[in-house]
């Protein structure tokens, strides 16, 4: 009883230190990421509905919150809730919770591709990969980062599960699987495409179609949750090459939009660009050695269920206003577990020496690609809003009971035209101000104050 206990003892220290370890190595690579002390685009819109409509418990807003966005997602509120009673207009608390957050997903990470039995090179190789992905700054950064972080929580334990079920055969495990896939989809829609994925396993798991009863209710419990969710649910979608999303996840920009991918892939040195070239070939070389040795088993039947869930992944990713990053996570960290699985699949010095060298090009090509943060969507939108108040504060002696003119500014980086009300209570003096976007000079009243985007970056200026 003694050694059992003490054997646990050792396991959950062991577990601590690879978690501090993997919290160490994502911090130490985000430490010069600059911080903002105000707030941009979605996350003001939030916290001023928040501020608005959360008073007390907030039932209404976590239960009935298809009323911000006409998007019903109870399981964000929820915990969301909970740090904006705790953290308030505090930006770094946020980000440090995303961080602490994001470390959680990195580790659970670890644990399944520990639980896949990989070679030590490839599992180590698969962990750095996902933690330096270029992928997370949205997660770091938003107030909204849960969206994102929670749901891909749940997609690596649905995995592990399957795993499980795989190795003990256990049907209490479809209970586990039917509560993280009703937590996803109601925590972000986006991962309702997991339903085509989850009844396919189960189906034709042994190439077979004796349906058990429990598979047969498993399914159609998956399918009355995501029936409830499209009838609830209201999803902007904007369809976009899934292809482009593939060759996205290997570190080429195809459109050559920095808005969504960070940065341009035109731009990049001849170098990187040789680098992505070389992993879209062996990305090839790999599967054609997998399909040269496929066999009818449950390991090779596994991994075509994995890329069939990177496809779902990569169409969920384009089911948006754009493919950028943040949607593009979940399908990268698929990629890394099929060539994990890969590697125990093939069992061939060959097989794994491809995979471990696609996941050290991979790593560079990350490393690399996360130097151009500053050309996310995002940053421009922080930098502007963060001038943008600091402009208010500076002058706001001046400026009380004026309009205040915004000349040809992005009204989304800012949130809304309503950004600066955020911060009555710290400053009285912007309850009377009052801001309106132009996109003509003619727009502005003589001896009015306006704020331009010239070559200083923001500007504050009166029309004389």
């Amino acid at each position: 009883m003694f050694i059992k206990r003490n054997n646990k003892v050792k396991v959950f220290i062991k577990q601590i230190v690879v978690y501090v370890v993997i919290i160490g190595l994502f911090w130490w690579l985000c430490w010069k990421l600059p911080s903002y002390n105000y707030f941009s685009g979605d996350n003001s819109l939030l916290l001023i509905y928040y501020k608005n409509n959360c008073h007390g418990f907030c039932f209404k807003t976590i239960f009935w919150s298809a009323a911000f966005e006409e998007k019903y997602r109870p399981f964000f509120f929820l915990p969301f809730t909970g740090l904006y009673k705790l953290f308030g207009l505090n930006n770094g608390y946020y980000r440090i919770f995303n961080g602490l957050l994001l470390g959680v997903s990195f580790w659970l990470f670890y644990v399944l591709v520990k639980s896949l039995k990989a070679i030590k090179p490839v599992a180590i190789l698969a962990v750095i990969s996902l933690i330096v992905c270029r992928y997370s700054f949205f997660h770091l950064y938003e107030i909204q980062g849960i969206l994102e972080i929670m749901p891909i929580i749940y997609l690596i334990l649905m995995i592990y599960l399957i795993n499980k079920f795989d190795e003990k055969k256990i049907n209490r495990y479809f209970m586990g699987l039917f509560i993280l896939y009703t937590l996803a989809i109601f925590t972000n829609e986006r991962y309702l495409f997991l339903a085509p994925f989850l009844g396919s396993y189960f189906i034709f798991r042994n190439f077979k179609f004796n349906l058990n009863k429990k598979i047969i209710f498993f399914c159609l419990a998956i399918f009355s949750v995501s029936l409830v969710n499209l009838l609830v649910d209201t999803v902007d979608t904007h369809i976009v090459s899934t292809f482009s999303g593939i060759l996205n996840i290997i570190g080429y920009s195809p459109i050559g939009e920095s808005s969504s991918y960070g940065f341009d892939f035109s731009m990049m040195n001849e170098r990187y660009q040789r680098v992505v070239g070389y992993l879209f070939f062996i990305l090839i070389l790999i599967m054609v050695v997998f399909i040269k040795k496929f066999k009818k088993n449950i390991y090779s039947y596994n991994i075509l269920m994995m890329i069939f869930l990177l496809l779902l992944l990569l169409i969920s990713a384009s089911a948006t206003i754009n493919q950028s990053g943040r949607f593009i996570l979940p399908a990268y960290l698929v990629l890394l577990i099929i060539l994990v699985m890969m590697t125990i699949y093939l069992k061939i010095k060959f097989g794994n020496f491809l995979v471990i060298v696609y996941l050290v090009l991979n790593i560079l090509v990350n490393i690399y690609g996360r130097s151009f943060y500053r050309n996310i969507y995002l940053f421009p939108s922080y930098n502007l809003a963060e001038r943008y108040m600091n402009i208010l504060v500076n002058n706001k002696k001046i400026l009380v009971g004026k309009t205040i003119y915004l000349l040809n500014i992005n009204q989304w980086s800012l949130g809304t035209f309503n950004n600066h009300h955020l911060y009555d209570e710290k400053y009285p003096e912007m309850k009377n101000i009052t801001v309106k976007f132009v996109d003509d000079k003619k727009m502005i009243t003589n001896n009015s104050y306006y704020i331009e985007d010239g070559d200083q970056g923001l500007e504050l200026k009166k029309m004389d």
